[in-house]
Formats: C-alpha cells, structure tokens, sequence
C-alpha cells in the first residue's frame, strides 16, 4: 500500500510547462489507461531530450505528468520564457502555493493514492485544493522515484495547488 512519507507546503514562482499531451477522460480510464504507453513513446520519440537542449531554461530537472481536467501532458518544468518547440505544447502555470506529497510504494499503489493522501494531508493544514489552476502533477525526481528500495518501492513527488480554506 503506498504511503505518503514527506509532506510540505512551497511557493511555485511562474512557471511554464512544456511537453506532449494526450487527451484523457479521467472518468473511463480505468484498466485502458492510455498513459504508461504515452510515456513509452516519449522516452522513445526524444521528447525529453528536445527540452534538455536548453538546459539553462529548465527550472527543475525531474519528468512531469501534468494533468488537467481531460489532458495529461508529459514533459518538464521550465523557465516562463522557455522557447517551445514546435509540435510540443505547453501550459504557463502563475505563480501558486502548492502541497507537495512524497508518495513512497509499488507503482500501481503510487500512482492511484497519489492524490487522495496529498489531499487528505492539505486539508488536515488548513488548506483545500485551488480550483482556479485547475491541474495537479506528478514529479519523477531523479533518485527518489528512479532508485527502488529493498522492496522495491518508489517515491514520487506529487503537487496539488492550495489556498487556504
């Protein structure tokens, strides 16, 4: 069962991601969840290798999964002003507070408790999701996610924008 093991509040400055995205009915996705293969393909196509040729543009090196009401985009955090390449998309996040969760288990249990247990963990500081930036992302930092534990465990980043309640 996945847990959340780190938990902290942070001011994001403006920020602006960049990637591929795909549409996504968060509603059916279910067992036909079209995301993994989605990372597939951008491990394969160089989408992130094309965004780390400005490597002075990239506000933190870690691999995003940036979700919104019905896309998920696979890319990177970077500067406001980072040139987008074309056939990539991106999205200018402002300035925002967000609750981070360090989500620690297998990756299926990771992945699908992400959310809840950052939530729970926001509300219980006073805190509630801001509806205005209407997105949520999963961070893949380089060793917490990319180095298993013992039992084979990860730990993903996850940030939920907030306001206080």
């Amino acid at each position: 069962m996945a847990e959340l093991i780190e938990f902290f509040i942070k001011d994001l400055p403006k920020l602006r991601v960049v990637g591929k995205t795909i549409g996504v009915d968060w509603q059916k996705i279910g067992e036909n969840n079209p995301i993994p293969a989605f990372w597939d393909k951008c491990f394969k196509d160089g989408t992130f290798a094309k965004i780390e040729e400005n490597p002075d543009r990239i506000h933190d090196p870690s691999y995003v999964g940036y979700m919104t009401m019905n896309s998920y985009t696979c890319g990177m955090l970077v500067q406001p002003d980072f040139p987008v390449p074309k056939g990539y998309q991106f999205d200018d996040l402002e300035p925002v507070k967000v609750a981070i969760g360090w989500i620690k288990g297998q990756d299926k249990d990771v992945f699908m408790n992400a959310h809840s247990l950052t939530d729970k963990a926001l509300r219980t500081m006073g805190y509630i999701f801001n509806e205005k930036s209407g997105w949520s992302m999963e961070l893949y930092n380089c060793p917490r996610f990319t180095e298993r534990d013992a039992a084979g465990n990860v730990i993903m980043d996850y940030y939920i924008p907030v306001q206080k309640a």
